[in-house]
C-alpha cells in the first residue's frame, strides 16, 4: 500500500503537494481492497503479521522522514524535527484511513488531512512564526520597525 502512495510522487512538484497526492492515492487504492479493514485494524493481533507490519511501518517512517528532511533543507516545509514529524504524519494517516474505513467519509477525511499537511508548508521569511522560546509579539514588533 505504501508503494502506491509513493508511486504518486512527482519530482516536479513540491513536497507538500506530493505528500497530499500520496495520501490520496493510498486511500484510492484502499477502496479496491476488500480486506483492508481487517489488515489495518486487526492484523497486529497475529504475531507474524504484526512483525512484518512493524518492519513495513519503520520503512515507511524512513521514507517519509527522508522526503521531509529534503523538503526542510529546500525551505518547502517548516523546520521541525523530521523524525517526529514523519511519525506524527503516519499516525494521522493511519487514523484517517481507519476513519474512512469505518465511516465511508472519504472526501471529508481527505480535506482534514490536506489541511493538516498544508499547514506544514513553509511561509516566506517575512511571515514566519516566532521560534519556540521567543516572545509571541517579537515578529510583529520586528515588522513594525521595518515599516511593514
Amino acid at each position: 500500500m505504501a508503494r502506491v502512495g509513493f508511486a504518486a510522487l512527482d519530482l516536479d512538484d513540491d513536497a507538500v503537494t506530493n505528500i497530499r497526492q500520496a495520501f490520496d492515492a493510498y486511500l484510492g487504492a484502499l477502496g479496491s481492497l476488500g480486506h483492508a479493514r481487517f489488515f489495518l485494524r486487526d492484523a497486529w493481533t497475529i504475531p507474524a503479521l504484526d512483525e512484518g507490519g512493524r518492519r513495513d511501518h519503520e520503512d515507511a517512517v524512513s521514507m517519509v522522514r527522508d522526503v521531509l528532511s529534503a523538503a526542510i533543507e529546500r525551505g518547502e516545509v517548516v523546520a521541525l524535527d523530521p523524525d517526529a514529524l514523519a511519525r506524527v504524519l503516519l499516525g494521522a494517516w493511519a487514523e484517517a484511513t481507519l476513519h474512512v474505513l469505518q465511516t465511508g467519509e472519504r472526501d471529508r477525511t481527505v480535506a482534514v488531512v490536506e489541511h493538516l499537511v498544508e499547514s506544514l508548508r513553509a511561509m516566506p521569511a517575512d511571515a514566519a512564526l516566532p521560534t519556540p522560546g521567543t516572545a509571541a509579539g517579537s515578529v510583529v514588533r520586528s515588522r513594525a520597525k521595518r515599516g511593514g
